[in-house]
């Protein structure tokens, strides 16, 4: 089972790499979330509820690539591999994303593992990048990396 515990591809050098920049609260702002190699079930419980709550009470639209899981809210799966993220950023997931006030996209720790790491990361970079004025603002960070440990952010910080 992959631990996530592997260093980013990207470096962290730069803080927002590896942060969950939006911060779980703004996940009750979010209006479109991409979900990658992540099971916030059963990885981050308090997020999972968060996701939830918004989805109840809005029309939030969700995807995810990755394996599926028993959810507490639908979604869209868009698939499993890096080919998978590469059409649904490309397709109408990804103009969901780009039309979105403040869209979200959380790749989890376990990607790190992956075979193809760095074309997750990198894919994911391109395509926030390419919309950097819904994804990056000064209210509002989109980009982020769900650590299945906190101490590694911490670790990620010396």
């Amino acid at each position: 089972m992959p631990s996530g515990s592997q260093p980013i591809s990207h470096g962290v050098d730069v803080r927002s790499n590896y942060l969950f920049n939006s911060q779980i609260a703004g996940i009750e702002v979010a209006d479109a979330i991409l979900i990658v190699g992540s099971n916030p079930r059963h990885e981050a419980a308090v997020l999972n509820a968060r996701i939830r709550k918004q989805w109840l009470r809005s029309d939030l639209e969700i995807g995810v690539v990755g394996e599926t899981w028993d959810s507490t809210f639908e979604f869209e799966h868009l698939g499993t591999d890096h080919a998978a993220l590469k059409k649904a950023l490309a397709g109408p997931f990804g103009k969901k994303l780009q039309a979105a006030k403040n869209p979200m996209i959380i790749v989890g720790s376990g990607v790190t593992d992956h075979a193809d790491a760095k074309a997750f990361y990198e894919t994911v970079g391109t395509f926030v990048d390419k919309n950097a004025a819904n994804f990056i603002t000064p209210e509002w960070n989109g980009y982020n990396v769900l650590q299945r440990a906190a101490s590694r952010a911490g670790a990620f910080e010396v």
